[in-house]
């Protein structure tokens, strides 16, 4: 069983997407559906589907206001991002330097509406080996540094809201996507496909596009968690793009990374919540699908910590160390000075240490208070 109130907001963004009635119960706790939808970036599709109904139409204005001004902060942003990410590209392609735009960036036009399917950042795939010129650019248009070469993507921003990710891999390179790492390593040059007209811009085929998908979404349901916007996503492009897809390929590459469950459990969850007109689930489904109503957005850290202390065999000194430690491989491609002067490991781990203490404090220490639950 779910929750009346994430039943609610299923309801609403299934009238959406399947075009169909809507009837919202005069009980309901439009604070907790604000509120909830907005902790998984579902506030501008719930806005849209509730606009319409003669129940939106009789709230308070203060709330009407709450929801449609969030919707049109959305539709900005969405609008905002297409015209910044466009001069961005261009300068790229200026500079030489090969590009391959990544998740919300191609599933974002697919829905009914400008904003209606939210986001944080544009996340874009570049050539690493110019990351110098690639810096250029963004310093060059008034972007502050947020990081870099601190994982696999280095992050740019500038407000009021722009935010960039942008990849050198397509995935890090650690034991959670370790397979898929290996994949894209051996297999991105064969699957990028020449934008025409450019000559550093690129595209996945429609079935590619989806494996990374399913790559990227395991990679966060094996952290912090997935969110209710990801059963949409996989919902939406499966409904849009259904016909054209070819399972027998996507379910072939999934298997060299050991994730074909994954996509499959994944989208039968994502059509029964929302492709049917009543939720009947089973006994996993129904599990599966709490755990994704409690992991918001981008995942908890509770969730983050449960799966490390996993890893860890239940051990809190292996989960210290490895917090303090994530391994060679991750040394090699973050700090690659130290993976080849060991006599300086000492040094960069009293960094990390000084770092969580004095930068991150109280999410280091809430990681080891959560540590002592496991």
């Amino acid at each position: 069983m779910i929750d009346k109130n994430y039943q609610t907001i299923i309801d609403i963004i299934k009238s959406v997407l399947n075009k169909t009635p809507l009837a919202i119960p005069e009980d309901t706790d439009i604070k907790a559906i604000y509120k909830l939808a907005k902790a998984h970036s579902l506030l501008s599709i719930v806005t849209s589907g509730l606009e319409p109904t003669e129940y939106f139409k009789n709230l308070s204005k203060d709330v009407q206001t709450a929801f449609l001004s969030h919707k049109m902060t959305s539709i900005r942003k969405s609008l905002g991002f297409d015209v910044e990410r466009a001069q961005i590209l261009q300068k790229m392609e200026s500079a030489g330097i090969a590009y391959l735009p990544l998740k919300g960036i191609l599933m974002n036009p697919l829905y009914p509406e400008p904003g209606m399917r939210e986001f944080a950042d544009n996340d874009i795939w570049y050539d690493g080996k110019k990351q110098k010129e690639m810096i250029s650019i963004f310093k060059d248009r008034g972007y502050e540094i947020e990081s870099v070469n601190e994982c696999h993507h280095d992050t740019f921003m500038k407000v009021p809201f722009y935010n960039f990710e942008m990849h050198r891999t397509l995935v890090p390179e650690d034991h959670r996507t370790d397979l898929a790492f290996k994949y894209y390593e051996k297999n991105l040059k064969d699957l990028l496909i020449k934008d025409e007209g450019k000559e550093y811009a690129y595209h996945l085929s429609d079935n590619d596009f989806y494996v990374y998908e399913i790559v990227h979404a395991y990679k966060h349901f094996q952290g912090s968690g997935n969110g209710l916007r990801y059963l949409m996503d996989l919902y939406w492009y499966n409904k849009v793009k259904g016909d054209v897809l070819d399972r027998e390929y996507i379910a072939k590459e999934l298997d060299i990374m050991e994730i074909t469950w994954f996509e499959v459990k994944s989208r039968e969850l994502a059509d029964a919540v929302f492709g049917k007109e009543t939720l009947e689930l089973n006994e996993d489904q129904d599990k599966l699908l709490n755990y994704i109503l409690g992991s918001g957005t981008y995942g908890t850290l509770e969730n983050s910590v449960e799966h490390s202390m996993e890893q860890a065999n239940g051990s809190r000194i292996k989960f210290i160390w490895h917090r303090l430690f994530p391994g060679w491989k991750w040394c090699k491609t973050i700090h690659p000075f130290f993976a080849y002067t060991i006599i300086f490991i000492p040094l960069l781990i009293i960094g990390r240490i000084f770092k969580a203490l004095f930068l991150r404090r109280d999410k280091a220490f809430k990681e080891l208070e959560l540590s002592k639950r496991k």
